[in-house]
């Protein structure tokens, strides 16, 4: 049976609404924090706690100021290299189409879970997502909140998910979990990131997971595979192209529908 490929992003994962956070409130430490292009600490970090990258940035305020994040921070938001990891994605799934039956094609959902966008905003949202990805995609503008992406709820209509806020989506589904589905075909897309500094391993804790083979992330991982396949992606897929990266496509293309 022809299969269509599902794929379900966050909105944050496509623009990068830290930057966009940084230059609303920020704007005196942007040139500072991404000074280095693409040699930026910025693109290797471990957390999203700003004041490591400049230390007139208080996290914890920032992070409210993340959490409270509206259109205007998109506004303010580039697009991130999640827009190449797409490409090269979709790429393989219409190799895969020409070389089995079973795959036909593809559609991509765009989660704009916080925000509150209206309809034209949606469609235009849609249309530069089109624009970027390339290849001739369905494109649909999406709001589902955090507690209603359990593997439950995911499993029945998504091959994959791309988010960027995966903390905060592993809280909203916790209260769920005992319940949820066991869909280990379901892949998860992450970034590598720690809650905050204090969950960074020390030096002993290096060492213990050397000699078990392992590290955080690969720890994690194990825990989910029960319920999901878990796939970190490193912070640099999740930020802003580095201008001197930058490849921006004129064709315009209407989303389908």
């Amino acid at each position: 049976m022809a299969v269509v490929q599902k794929i379900l992003i966050e909105l944050d994962a496509l623009l990068d609404t830290r930057q966009g956070t940084l230059l609303a409130h920020y704007p005196d430490c942007v040139d500072n924090i991404f000074r280095k292009g693409k040699e930026s600490p910025y693109y290797q970090r471990l957390t999203d706690d700003m004041d490591v990258l400049d230390s007139r940035i208080d996290s914890v305020i920032f992070k409210e100021h993340y959490r409270l994040r509206s259109v205007d921070t998109l506004k303010l938001s580039v697009v991130t290299s999640m827009v190449g990891y797409l490409r090269n994605y979709i790429a393989g799934l219409e190799r895969a189409s020409i070389d089995s039956p079973v795959v036909q094609g593809y559609e991509l959902h765009v989660n704009s879970y916080p925000y509150k966008l209206s309809e034209e905003e949606k469609r235009l949202i849609g249309l530069a997502v089109v624009n970027f990805i390339r290849p001739p995609t369905k494109v649909s503008v999406v709001t589902i909140p955090h507690h209603r992406m359990t593997t439950t709820d995911l499993k029945d209509h998504y091959d994959m998910v791309i988010l960027y806020n995966f903390v905060e989506w592993l809280k909203a589904i916790g209260p769920k979990i005992k319940t949820m589905a066991r869909t280990p075909s379901l892949a998860i897309i992450a970034p590598m990131l720690f809650f905050d500094q204090s969950t960074i391993p020390t030096n002993s804790d290096d060492i213990e997971m050397t000699k078990m083979k392992t590290t955080p992330f690969k720890l994690t991982t194990k825990a989910c595979a029960e319920f999901f396949t878990l796939v970190f992606e490193t912070i640099d897929v999740y930020s802003v192209v580095p201008i001197e990266s930058m490849n921006i496509p004129t064709r315009t293309e209407e989303p389908k529908q």
